[in-house]
């Protein structure tokens, strides 16, 4: 498996933003390139997705 490095901004995300990299987090933790991709059944890395998201954005 590839080794990848991912970097999150620190800053309160809102709208728009927020859903973008909220969809993108999902993105990166499926190992995916495109929407079409993503599983709803896919079982994710906790850890990872709370780095990539704010508690309220996994909570919504």
């Amino acid at each position: 498996m590839a080794r990848i490095t991912v970097f999150r901004e620190n800053q309160q995300l809102r709208g728009k933003a927020l859903a973008a990299n909220t969809v993108a987090s999902f993105l990166v933790a499926q190992g995916k390139s495109s929407l079409p991709d993503l599983s709803e059944t896919w079982v994710m890395n906790a850890e990872l997705l709370t780095f990539l998201n704010r508690p309220r954005a996994l909570d919504h």
